[in-house]
């Protein structure tokens, strides 16, 4: 009972930050509802972009807390090679997830009926990795930043920065959808 409440304690206020964060980017959408309902494409892969972000910072936490327990007091040049060799992996990994939903979401958008041109294909495409790469960049320095912070104050980087990650994915792909469909249309 007494690690129970100790696991409540640590983690609730970081939950309700998370919900309020959440709560955010969904009112972002409000603001592009017309454009998004337009473009068929982008509406499609909305869910799946935003699971894929979400996906991502639980992956990069949980490679970057492991590596936290077996290595926390490596020097800075061991630190620097696993940042870069976990930010490669990670970006290659949400490349080409990007890829792929671009793809899939077109071609669904196809079958429903939706006419697709050159130009909207490219707009689809460089919207979608915007929003994918400008967000895995964000999720990386945060938890990076809030990781080494956690763990340098005793407290577990997982129960801090797994939420955080995931709200700011939730946040971060509506808010940065909505942005990059008013900027293009």
């Amino acid at each position: 009972m007494k690690y129970f409440l100790k696991i409540f304690q640590e983690s609730w206020p970081m939950l309700l930050a998370a919900s309020l964060i959440t709560s955010l980017g969904g009112m972002s959408l409000q603001f592009v509802q017309q454009h998004l309902t337009f473009f068929l494409p982008l509406f499609i892969m909305l869910p799946s972009l935003n699971a894929m972000m979400g996906d991502l910072g639980i992956v990069m936490v949980s490679k970057f807390t492991t590596y936290l327990s077996g290595h926390g007091h490596a020097d800075a040049q061991e630190r620097k090679r696993f940042s870069r060799h976990l930010f490669r992996d990670m970006f290659i990994v949400a490349f080409l997830s990007t890829c792929y939903m671009v793809m899939l979401s077109l071609v669904l958008s196809v079958f429903r009926g939706f006419p697709l041109t050159s130009l909207f294909v490219l707009q689809t495409s460089l919207i979608a990795f915007f929003v994918v790469f400008t967000l895995f960049l964000i999720i990386f320095v945060i938890a990076m930043t809030f990781g080494w912070y956690a763990y340098r104050h005793h407290k577990d980087p997982d129960d801090l920065l797994i939420p955080l990650t995931t709200s700011i994915a939730d946040l971060g792909t509506m808010s940065m959808l909505a942005l990059f469909l008013h900027i293009f249309f």
